[in-house]
């Protein structure tokens, strides 16, 4: 089987609804939509397009209620994973304003005919936990791997020990591996960054990247290229004809969605 021509693969961060404060500098979003149900279901209307052209979703900043409507409209053709942060990290809100879990997840379709070998939440470091998914071909031996991944912002010391972790799993698995994805939003630009550094494999590869040469998170106040797609495989078109929607307003996150 040839996976880079029949696996199209995309990352998205739908932007939590516990990061839009009307009274903050998310007020932005709020003008657009006033309502956090509506901006959700616009999140997953985009969502149910998607499927219709790729076969895995990487996704970032899930919540709880987002994640609900997923399962509920996607139950009978897609499976999914779903790893939030652990409690003390530091995008889970202090008592009293608990808030429900946010994470990383992956959604892959059904149709795929793959079986699960594992379902992981990976920890990276601070609270902060990766997705990761792990497939096999029937009758075959190597397995698929995706990633979904979302470091730190804020804390660059932090970010940079993270991205190591994350260097160090996706190295171990290699062996086993004969597609990856590492995919998410990585709060700077990582196009140079090598997932398997030589000196800890003694397996030659070649990521493939997603274009590093266009915005991939704006506000109004901020513009970034932040969010990848690195694969083993060459990175496939997604199937049928597909115009990428842009902006908040199209999508209902403040994120582009990546796929090559």
């Amino acid at each position: 089987m040839n996976l880079s021509t029949t696996v199209a693969v995309a990352t998205w961060n739908v932007l939590s609804t516990h990061w839009v404060d009307c009274r903050t500098d998310t007020a932005w979003v709020c003008a657009t939509f006033p309502s956090a149900t509506a901006r959700r279901q616009q999140v997953l209307k985009t969502l149910c397009m998607l499927t219709q052209h790729f076969q895995v979703l990487l996704l970032q900043e899930m919540d709880l209620p987002l994640w609900r409507l997923i399962k509920k409209r996607l139950v009978k053709t897609w499976q999914g994973y779903w790893a939030y942060h652990a409690p003390d990290h530091v995008w889970q809100a202090p008592p009293p304003a608990r808030i429900t879990p946010n994470g990383n997840a992956i959604l892959w379709s059904r149709a795929l005919g793959w079986n699960t070998v594992s379902k992981s939440s990976v920890p990276l470091g601070g609270g902060n936990c990766a997705a990761q998914v792990s497939w096999r071909l029937p009758h075959q031996e190597h397995v698929m791997t995706a990633w979904s991944v979302h470091l730190e912002d804020a804390h660059i010391r932090l970010r940079q020990r993270q991205k190591a972790a994350l260097q160090s799993a996706v190295t171990r698995q290699l062996p086993q591996t004969q597609a990856c994805w590492v995919g998410g939003d990585f709060n700077e630009n990582v196009a140079s960054t090598n997932w398997t550094p030589s000196s800890s494999s003694s397996r030659k590869v070649h990521w493939y990247r997603s274009s590093d040469q266009h915005i991939t998170y704006e506000d109004p106040a901020e513009k970034a290229t932040i969010d990848f797609i690195f694969s083993l495989q060459p990175l496939a078109p997604p199937t049928g004809h597909l115009t990428i929607p842009l902006g908040l307003a199209s999508t209902g996150s403040d994120h582009h969605i990546i796929w090559s």
